[in-house]
Parts: structure tokens; C-alpha cells; sequence
């Protein structure tokens, strides 16, 4: 099978299907590596993985979409990299994660810079959309699509951009100093950052999370920056149907009750 296109046909509306898994199988990890980098600027090392390099392109050519259709332009992420458990230096880390700042994760590798992500070496898409219905129909996360986990690490991404681009990322990192240079301000993207990983929200707005997007929008621990991460991934992945992204992301979000747009919009305002 040649290289996936610009034009991939991204037909998952109803769940994993048939097709898809036929194109996961056919899928080449080193074209799409190099089509990532040249395409998108990310470089990464899928390390043979055709699950992992044919969900990510999937994501990259989703979010290319939506950044024409929202009108919203975003840095994609510097590096993606897929790693087994036991080459990790914090072995209790989560299975997929994004880094805000410089830190060596990988033994015998140097540290990665900031946004960059990392996904647990799992070659089954089908467990992926199992695993992922599962936890949506426990109620604990806000999305039940075989591509809700990822999304969701490529948003963590993306608000890091936008946070470091507003406001300069004034961290020690060389690669993120250079990307998002000083602006004078305080506070700074960094300390915004940091911040954030503490703010909580208060029991009656948790109530309300929990009913729209599950448990682990609740959990205190990062609460502001994974309910940002939950609650795009949610209607990012409502508004995918066959082919096309056949609605606004936004506009779904404006079908929700009032006083949850008020809790997006406090979370949105990285205050």
C-alpha cells in the first residue's frame, strides 16, 4: 500500500471499522515518518509500530483540518516517540503523556524538549478501541473513539503552544526559548503552566464535568489542564462523521448547558 495522502479517507464515523483496520495493517511506519516531518515539521520514531504511525497521521491530517476550518494556527508537536515500559526512566508513568518543558524520559536518550508526546508501544488498534469504549462506558473519560486517546495527548500539545506563544515560554529549555521567544510578560508561559497543574474546581462544577465528560476530568491532580484536553477531544471526535469534519467543534460545545461553557471558558482563559 503507498504512503497515506492528503485526501486519506478518514472513515470512522460509526467506531473502528473493517476498512481501517485493513489500512492499519498496509500501513508503512518509515513513509509515514518521513511524510510527518516533511509534511508537518514533527519528527518521530514509531519504531516499526503501524498502529501508532497510522493513528498519528490520522490525528495530524484531523487537526491540519480543523486549524483551516477554526481558523486557528498552532505549532504541531516538535517529536513523537513510542517507547516499551522498561526503557523509561519514571516506570509510573502514564501510557501516553505530553511533556511541558525539557526532561529526559527515555534511558540511554537525550532529554526531549517541551510538547513533545509519548505513546505506551501498543500494536492493536482494535484493543485501543476496545480499551477506549470501555472507559467511555464506565463513565470515565469523555469520548468512546479509537482515536479520543490520542487527540487528547496531541491537545495537551497544542494548549502548550498557544500558552508559550502568547505569553513566551520563559523556561530553561534552549529548543522552547528559541520557538517562543521573551514578551515581557508576567506571567510568563511557564509559571502559567505550572499554576495551572494546581487549580481545582469546586464540587458543584465537578458534578457538572463528571456529567459531560466522566471521571477523570474531575481527578484534582492537572484538573485544569486535563479537562482542556477532555473537552476538545470530546467534540473533536462528535464532530467527525465518514470523510469529512462535518461540524464545528465550537458549535457543539455552544449546544451544552450554560454553566458548563462558563467552566470551558474559565478553564480557556489559563488564569
Amino acid at each position: 500500500m503507498k504512503i497515506l495522502n492528503k485526501n486519506i479517507n478518514i472513515n470512522f464515523s460509526s467506531g473502528l471499522t473493517t476498512k481501517l483496520l485493513l489500512k492499519e495493517k498496509c500501513t508503512n511506519p518509515c513513509k509515514l515518518e518521513t511524510y510527518l516531518n516533511k509534511e508537518f515539521g514533527i519528527e518521530t520514531n514509531f519504531s516499526g509500530n503501524k498502529t501508532m504511525a497510522y493513528a498519528n497521521t490520522l490525528c495530524a491530517q484531523i487537526f491540519q483540518k480543523l486549524s483551516k476550518k477554526m481558523n486557528f494556527n498552532f505549532l504541531f508537536p516538535p517529536f513523537i516517540r513510542i517507547y516499551n515500559k522498561t526503557s523509561l526512566i519514571e516506570k509510573n508513568s502514564a501510557s501516553n503523556f505530553c511533556i511541558p518543558d525539557s526532561k529526559a524520559i527515555l534511558i540511554d536518550d537525550n532529554p526531549f524538549p517541551g510538547r513533545s508526546i509519548f505513546f505506551e508501544n501498543i500494536i492493536n488498534l482494535k484493543y485501543i478501541n476496545e480499551k477506549t469504549e470501555e472507559s467511555f462506558i464506565q463513565k470515565y473519560t469523555s469520548s468512546p473513539h479509537f482515536l479520543a486517546p490520542f487527540i487528547h495527548e496531541w491537545l495537551h500539545s497544542i494548549q502548550l503552544d498557544f500558552i508559550y506563544n502568547n505569553y513566551g515560554y520563559g523556561g530553561k529549555c534552549a529548543y522552547l526559548t528559541e520557538q517562543y521567544p521573551d514578551k515581557s510578560c508576567k506571567p510568563t508561559g511557564f509559571e502559567i503552566i505550572a499554576s495551572l497543574q494546581n487549580k481545582k474546581l469546586s464540587l458543584k462544577e465537578n458534578m457538572l464535568v463528571y456529567d459531560i465528560l466522566g471521571k477523570y476530568a474531575t481527578l484534582p491532580y492537572n484538573q485544569y489542564l486535563e479537562i482542556f484536553s477532555e473537552t476538545w477531544t470530546k467534540f473533536i471526535c462528535d464532530s467527525l462523521s465518514g470523510t469529512q469534519i462535518v461540524k464545528n467543534p465550537i458549535e457543539l460545545l455552544k449546544e451544552t448547558p450554560k454553566e458548563f461553557q462558563n467552566i470551558v471558558r474559565k478553564i480557556c482563559s489559563f488564569k
